[in-house]
């Protein structure tokens, strides 16, 4: 087994922190599980390659949340422990400011594509749409439109986020004085 690295603010039900172990056997994105009575989360770097950044994100924080919220004790996960860490986790992610509205899409493109449903687990279609009801009781970011002046030397040509990933914000070779973007807090 590698060695542990614990990330800042995932804790157990006891206060712990837990840590987080790269196990590439296992057969699932990540695990929420104990080792010799310590909180750990394995998960495996092959799966996640498959994933967005944001949901990488997302399935730490589900984990996390099966920590957080007393459910790994030996007995069996169901589909509605596996909802509860879902909302745990996108609220959790979305109130620390680390989620936006893109990369909730992003998230939920990802279950929807790659998750196919299981005893546990809802089809990834249902996960996916559920992530906005969990989102109800919290306030999403707000976000606006703003103009960020820009002085150029040479000819340019920005990225920004879409829902379809990174786009050109205009065509090459524009010289302009400001660029607009969205802005969320």
């Amino acid at each position: 087994m590698a060695q542990p690295v614990t990330y800042e603010g995932c804790r157990d039900a006891y206060g712990r922190p837990v840590a987080s172990v790269m196990s590439p056997g296992i057969p699932d994105v990540a695990i929420a599980t104990s080792v010799n009575g310590a909180p750990v989360i394995l998960y495996n770097p092959t799966i996640l390659s498959w994933v967005s950044p944001a949901t990488r994100v997302f399935f730490y924080g589900h984990e996390c949340a099966h920590h957080a919220l007393g459910q790994v004790n030996g007995t069996p996960s169901d589909i509605s422990k596996e909802q509860a860490a879902d909302c745990w986790s996108v609220q959790t992610l979305m109130r620390a400011g680390i989620l936006n509205p893109f990369a909730l899409q992003a998230i939920q493109n990802d279950l929807a594509r790659l998750a196919p449903g299981d005893w546990q687990h809802l089809p990834g279609v249902q996960r996916a749409i559920n992530l906005n009801a969990c989102l109800g009781t919290v306030a999403a970011p707000q976000c606006r439109m703003v103009n960020i002046p820009c002085q150029h030397v040479m000819p340019c040509q920005h990225l920004m986020m879409t829902p379809y990933g990174p786009q050109p914000m205009h065509a090459a070779d524009t010289m302009h004085a400001a660029d607009t973007v969205q802005q969320c807090q």
